[in-house]
């Protein structure tokens, strides 16, 4: 075999050095050890899925509480909600302040509403729950359901002309009004268990195999959460996720169109 056959010709095949190719090699490398590491800390934690077995009022109870806690701090900052004009405000804000409509703010989640909510959730159809524990303690959860995007828009959505923009885009996304699909609807980590992968393996949990859709705010980590698992932003503003630093940045661009009632929502679809 002729020796000059076995070097490689730089100038006209890709250089590993020049062409991306040694960089994404090392990524995935990253990646993969994010991954087992990741695996390894979820191991310290007890998963509990629920499906036939609906939640026992104490495990509804604890999932309340933490409910509350979890959308009271950032990105969310819903400790408080005015009664009249339904405007969330954060923990800076007390209970008893004036809003600027006129109304008062009370607290967004108390306990007894927040345990009825959770409890007619479970009724739904297809009812899935996914808890994490560590010890005695639920330190995340995540539910989904079965539902039609002509139910989805009544329950999510109250200005008529949104929730015909809302079924344009189900629709455009091949789920017709009376097509059934999986609502992934709730989740929440306790502040100091994040980090650790509970919420893409939660997420797994309660998703699938049916096509499945979740909203959440385009500055949350569920941006991430939906592109690492599969799905697809179907509409709303669009975000760079930059994994390294955690950071969500908005470009200005819109996917479809934009929840007029609440522009910075986000509609993710994995069929």
């Amino acid at each position: 075999m002729n020796k000059e056959n076995k070097l490689p010709n730089w100038i006209s095949e890709p250089c590993p050095l020049t062409d991306g190719s040694i960089q994404r090699a090392n990524e995935e490398m990253a990646r993969i050890y994010r991954q087992e590491a990741l695996e390894e800390q979820r191991k310290k934690f007890i998963i509990i899925n629920s499906t036939e077995t609906l939640p026992v009022s104490g495990q509804i109870n604890q999932i309340a509480i933490l409910y509350a806690d979890v959308f009271r701090g950032p990105p969310w900052n819903e400790a408080v909600k005015c009664g009249s004009c339904g405007k969330y405000e954060g923990e800076s804000v007390a209970v008893n302040s004036p809003c600027s409509c006129g109304g008062c703010f009370s607290e967004a989640y108390p306990l007894s509403e927040t345990i009825r909510y959770i409890e007619s959730e479970t009724q739904k159809p297809g009812f899935r729950l996914s808890q994490a524990k560590s010890g005695e303690q639920i330190v995340g959860f995540a539910w989904s359901y079965l539902v039609t995007p002509a139910k989805l828009i009544v329950d999510k959505w109250e200005d008529p002309q949104n929730r015909q923009a809302m079924l344009g885009v189900l629709e455009k996304n091949g789920l017709n009004p009376d097509t059934q699909f999986r609502y992934f609807c709730e989740i929440g980590i306790a502040p100091e268990f994040r980090g650790q992968g509970l919420s893409n393996y939660l997420t797994g949990q309660v998703t699938g195999p049916e096509p499945t859709v979740f909203r959440t705010s385009s500055g949350t980590k569920m941006m991430a959460v939906g592109s690492t698992l599969g799905f697809e932003q179907i509409m709303g503003p669009v975000a760079v996720i930059d994994r390294s630093g955690g950071i969500i940045i908005p470009t200005g661009e819109v996917i479809n169109c934009l929840d007029s009632e609440r522009p910075d929502r986000v509609l993710f679809l994995k069929p």
